[in-house]
């Protein structure tokens, strides 16, 4: 039992050494989600969302993830995405696609990650949803580690 610990143990530090990056800051954003809290509102419907999300930075300049959220007003349900954002300097190009039952499909935006701290990151941004036609802009923070 002492030797599956400790083989358990020593590779769960080999995964961690691998995952932390001598020129990067910090891999994991988590936090609120690309929108964060968000209001829309179209000629169909009106309504709004709140998401969190986790997104790992798998080079210095993209992240993926996923994210959850729970929506409100006509858009009532929750919401399951997978997403990225690929950051040119601190302006970020972001992309989701819902998995959920909503199915709203793709959402493309275009945001500004401006550093609050060290880890902590004001996000507003400007979302576009093509197959439902909504436009929304949204504000979110996250925490990076």
């Amino acid at each position: 039992m002492k030797k599956i610990t400790l083989f358990i143990l020593a590779l769960s530090l080999s995964f961690a050494g691998f995952s932390q990056d001598g020129d990067s800051d910090y891999k994991w954003l988590v936090g609120a989600q690309m929108t964060g809290a968000m209001y829309a509102s179209s000629d169909a419907a009106d309504g709004g969302s709140v998401m969190v999300d986790a997104l790992y930075g798998v080079t210095d300049d993209l992240m993926v993830g996923a994210m959850i959220g729970l929506n409100f007003g006509d858009f009532e349900g929750e919401e399951i995405h997978i997403g990225a954002r690929y950051y040119f300097g601190d302006i970020f190009a972001a992309a989701s696609y819902d998995l959920g039952d909503s199915d709203t499909g793709v959402t493309v935006g275009l945001g500004f990650g401006w550093d609050v701290a060290d880890n902590v990151e004001f996000a507003p941004q400007l979302s576009y949803n093509p197959d439902m036609e909504i436009t929304a802009l949204g504000i979110g923070f996250a925490i990076r580690f």
